[in-house]
């Protein structure tokens, strides 16, 4: 499978050289900047980002107001009766 193939090829590990920069000027005690090149490994996995969940708000207090109707106050009242 080609793609699983390129997949493959972008997950291993690459190997990076860089010469190194010589912060001095070479003499016969510095060797060259290719003999200190520096050693880069690069891997690219998998980033899992998880979001965090505000805060529930504070819930009301409960309303103490009247009591609920029953059935037969409720349609006395919508008769006309009180």
């Amino acid at each position: 499978d080609p793609i699983e193939a390129a997949r493959q090829h972008l997950l291993a590990p690459q190997r990076v050289r860089a010469p190194a920069m010589p912060s001095q000027p070479r003499g016969r005690d510095r060797p060259a900047a290719a003999e200190e090149a520096t050693e880069v490994h690069v891997h690219i996995g998998r980033i899992e980002v998880t979001a965090l969940q505000p805060a529930p708000a504070p819930r009301k207090p409960a309303r103490s107001g009247r009591a609920p109707l029953s059935l037969d106050d409720y349609l006395s009242r919508r008769r006309g009766a009180s």
